[in-house]
């Protein structure tokens, strides 16, 4: 999720570069979030009935393709929706990602990688992204993140089809009945809205 590992520099852009009020920028960095959370939900219950490698290759694509899309928009309503695109694409790479990172022969060291080289990735772009506004504007960091997500596409053939292909339960690992999973899923929703993400 490219943008929102880096939104409050995103925001930034909306408001200095587009001409959005904050209000209205913050809106439309909630509604990329709506897009994330909703995938990721639909994922988590689904995610056993859908081939892995076709949902990693189409959320790349919605993910490219709304980032383009969003260079053709300056209205706050159309680019809202591009961005809600983007989030609904970036939620099923979110979700599938920690997954696939789950099922690897040593998930916490993996995993501890994985948030390494996003905080990696976090801190670098937002340190250049005001410089990147002043040199290419809005729309050359908007094909920025087009492209990160098309590299993507190259490694899509590495991972795997499903769960099954490389499950390896820890012996500890427990399986939580449908109900907590529910509270589970909840708590996250609260959270987030406690911190005002969803309105």
């Amino acid at each position: 999720a490219d943008v929102f590992i880096v939104q409050p520099g995103f925001v930034l852009g909306m408001v200095q570069y587009m001409g959005f009020d904050e209000k209205v920028a913050a809106d439309i960095a909630s509604v990329e979030m709506w897009g994330i959370a909703i995938t990721t939900v639909i994922m988590t219950f689904f995610a056993q009935r859908f081939n892995w490698r076709h949902v990693f290759f189409i959320s790349l694509l919605i993910t490219i393709l709304g980032n383009i899309a969003s260079l053709f928009v300056d209205a706050p309503l159309l680019f809202g929706i591009t961005r809600f695109i983007v989030g609904f694409g970036a939620g099923g790479l979110v979700s599938l990602s920690f997954t696939v990172v789950g099922l690897t022969a040593k998930p916490d060291r993996n995993f501890a990688y994985l948030i390494m080289w996003v905080l990696f990735y976090g801190a670098i772009v937002m340190m250049a992204m005001p410089t990147a506004y002043q040199l290419v504007g809005m729309s050359g960091v908007l094909v920025f993140l087009a492209l990160l997500s098309a590299i993507g596409l190259y490694f899509v053939h590495f991972l795997p089809a499903s769960g099954e292909e490389h499950a390896q339960a820890e012996k500890d690992a427990v399986n939580l009945p449908d109900n907590y999973k529910y509270i589970a899923i909840l708590a996250m929703f609260l959270y987030f809205l406690g911190h005002g993400v969803v309105w």
